[in-house]
């Protein structure tokens, strides 16, 4: 099973809770598929409230609502392009999140006083189609829209993915953040946050600007190599550093040897940002983990690799610990929230205990601008609109590609449903037992009927039977305490 074969094979499209509301609005670029609409995703010129751009009044404001349609490109990387491009500040900007690299997607942001026309680049195009009275933000679309393309099936495990995606109506997806989000970890497997917390400024900052990472691209790891070999040597390290940011916060520490701290808070916003928020989604995780470990068994729960670890994946639920999960929100961890009481405590003490932390740690000194966000987040998720079909999959002779839609919350990821997925096939072709549905009851009349939503019964281990030893002379089996009949 593949995905992100191509970048046509992950479509992203933010769901407006605005409408598109200039009749000027131009239409989506070239940079659009003309299968996009038949494996639903729109093709950019209607609003996800089924309303054209020529539909509503244009609304009056200084902030310019733009369509970014982007192929292989990340969200930062798109939006510094913009930049330089008009030359804005960055301030003017504004998106309400941040989207996958290997993807096309489509998302929203806002230019304050920006132009009025389009910017088309390699990777990006940028359509003005309406415009705000404030900035564009979070609370402005209501989730994603997802096409994604899982290639290279064979029959059987067309049918398991089937399956699987057949069962997420009863168990859902635990509501993790996933590997995306931690990109900032490095190849030391630190957090930025989590040395930053503790107090240790000078750790914290070498994470962020000389710890090896495996997305470096070429010039940013020939930078850290030469940090890493002049570093405490600010003065070398700033003759032997190209021009640039890193080259800036290494000449503050020739003038403030010493002062990590003020480095550190010199490092761009974004990045700053990004580190705190990846720590923060990793002991969510951890504490959703516990939980999930705590209450189900093991036949109840996957465990699934992770970037950072494993971590479980609820199946086949039963009536209580469905609901149960289908309630229950956890608090983000942040000294800005209450802190955690009862089992929850426990479950936040073991996430943060390998770090050295407790939950009144969890609160960000010395740095103005950053916070830990507060409030909750679901445990678990259910994918809407759920649509799937399979077709013959041009790129991999005589197998199939099967074609999934679908709607999820903002912030929820679309990668942990493949990773259900997946982790489901395997299971099977494993041989593991992977009921589907209730356990049918002996029925005289059942004949040949059968629950469409459970698996083909799979071949079974025959059970070696005992054989008793082979008669000898005063052997006695029935006498002989290592004979199980």
């Amino acid at each position: 099973m593949k995905l992100k074969r191509l970048p046509e094979d992950f479509l992203v499209e933010e769901r407006l809770l605005i409408p598109l509301t200039d009749p000027r609005a131009l239409p989506t670029s070239d940079l659009d598929c003309d299968d996009s609409q038949a494996q639903g995703v729109s093709s950019g010129s209607e609003s996800s409230l089924g309303q054209t751009s020529s539909d509503q009044p244009i609304a009056r404001g200084e902030f310019v609502l733009y369509r970014l349609t982007k192929i292989g490109l990340g969200t930062p990387e798109a939006l510094e392009a913009i930049r330089r491009r008009w030359n804005l500040p960055r301030a003017s900007l504004s998106v309400g999140g941040l989207k996958d690299r290997h993807a096309r997607t489509i998302q929203y942001l806002t230019i304050r006083r920006g132009p009025w026309r389009r910017l088309r680049q390699s990777r990006l195009e940028l359509v003005p189609v309406g415009t705000m009275s404030r900035p564009y933000g979070p609370r402005d679309f209501a989730g994603n829209r997802f096409s994604l393309v899982l290639r290279d099936l064979d029959r059987d495990a067309l049918e398991r993915a089937k399956r699987g995606l057949e069962s997420l109506e009863r168990d859902g997806l635990p509501n993790y953040f996933d590997d995306q989000r931690f990109g900032s970890v490095g190849f030391t497997g630190e957090f930025q946050a989590a040395s930053w917390l503790k107090g240790d400024h000078a750790r914290a900052l070498w994470l962020a600007i000389a710890q090896a990472n495996p997305l470096d691209r070429p010039h940013a790891r020939h930078e850290k190599e030469l940090l890493r070999a002049h570093w405490g040597d600010w003065l070398a390290a700033k003759a032997a550093l190209p021009r640039g940011h890193a080259r800036s916060l290494v000449t503050y520490l020739v003038d403030h040897p010493e002062d990590f701290r003020g480095a550190f808070a010199r490092l761009r916003y974004d990045d700053r940002s990004i580190a705190f928020s990846a720590f923060q989604s990793h002991i969510w995780n951890l504490a959703l983990a516990s939980w999930i470990r705590h209450h189900l068994p093991e036949t109840r729960r996957l465990e699934i690799p992770f970037k950072l670890g494993p971590l479980p994946i609820p199946h086949h639920l039963d009536p209580f610990h469905a609901e149960t999960l289908n309630h229950l929100r956890v608090p983000l961890p942040s000294a800005r929230n209450p802190k955690p009481v009862g089992e929850w405590a426990g479950h936040f003490a073991r996430a943060l205990d390998p770090f050295g932390l407790t939950w009144d740690d969890l609160r960000v000194r010395h740095l103005k601008d950053l916070f830990l966000s507060k409030g909750d987040r679901p445990a678990l998720i259910r994918p809407e609109r759920v649509r799937f079909e399979s077709q013959p999959d041009e790129l991999y002779p005589r197998r199939s590609k099967l074609i999934l839609q679908f709607d999820l919350p903002r912030g929820s990821y679309a990668t942990i449903l493949v990773k259900r997925i997946t982790a489901f096939v395997e299971s099977l072709e494993r041989g593991r037992s992977f009921t589907l549905g209730p356990p049918s009851q002996p029925s005289e009349t059942r004949g040949g009927d059968h629950d469409e939503l459970s698996p083909p019964s799979l071949p079974q281990p025959r059970r070696r039977r005992p054989q008793p030893r082979r008669k000898r002379p005063g052997f006695n089996p029935l006498a002989d305490d290592r004979f199980t009949p």
